[in-house]
């Protein structure tokens, strides 16, 4: 299954975040912390429409970044 993650870094020009496919390929960077939320959404959508989650657990991890980031991890080294 193919999961994404997002990442906090800190640059010269400040704190970004990287969108990582399984946890280790870099697909977007210099990310602002809105548009990861947008990103995690997305993803919630795509759980739900799997069966995975029901839409009252995807809405509680949808404005908790770490929630999610556990849910996934639990899902990729399960």
């Amino acid at each position: 299954m193919e999961v994404f993650t997002a990442r906090s870094r800190y640059r010269s020009e400040g704190m970004t975040w990287v969108w990582y496919r399984n946890d280790e390929e870099e697909v977007h960077s210099n990310l602002q912390l809105s548009e990861v939320f947008r990103l995690i959404r997305q993803e919630l959508d795509k759980f739900v429409d799997e069966g995975i989650l029901t839409k009252e657990q995807a809405y509680d991890l949808s404005n908790d970044w770490l929630a999610y980031d556990e849910f996934v991890e639990g899902l990729m080294y399960a």
